[in-house]
Formats: C-alpha cells, sequence, structure tokens
C-alpha cells in the first residue's frame, strides 16, 4: 500500500494525484493503524478522505467553457 501511495503521488494526470495534504495523511495514517493492529497493511481504497478545497476542472474539457463557468459559480455559491 506506501508503494501504491507513491505511485499515487507521481501519476502522470494531476487528477489522479492526491488533491490534499489532508488525503495523504490519512493514507499514511491508515497504513500505521494497520500496522500497529494487524501487524501488516492490507488493500483499502486510496484517497476516501482526499478533499480539496478548490474546483479542479480537467484540462481535457475542450468547448465546454459555458459548462465549466457554470460550475465555478457553482462551486463558489456553495463553498462554506
Amino acid at each position: 500500500m506506501v508503494s501504491a501511495i507513491v505511485m499515487k503521488l507521481l501519476a502522470k494526470s494531476p487528477e489522479d494525484r492526491y488533491q490534499s495534504g489532508w488525503g495523504l495523511k490519512n493514507d499514511f495514517d491508515e497504513c500505521l493503524r494497520q500496522l500497529d493492529m494487524k501487524g501488516e497493511i492490507t488493500y483499502f481504497p486510496l484517497g476516501s478522505q482526499d478533499v480539496s478545497d478548490r474546483l479542479n476542472i480537467s484540462q481535457k474539457l475542450y468547448g465546454r467553457e459555458q459548462e465549466k463557468e457554470l460550475l465555478l459559480k457553482y462551486f463558489r455559491e456553495h463553498r462554506r
């Protein structure tokens, strides 16, 4: 799992990387918790607590300016 965390950190696409330090810390904490309790680290889904405080829109959206603006507007209005 530690190797999988490192690979997520090194992912080519920014969307596939951790979006927050909190998400990375949470995954390392889970590794430590499992190691302390079971003496081994078993599979768990990475990034389950990885939530960014900003909206990241993929660079792969072409010709969707109106939709991107709508998403950004909604995000700004409901961010608290």
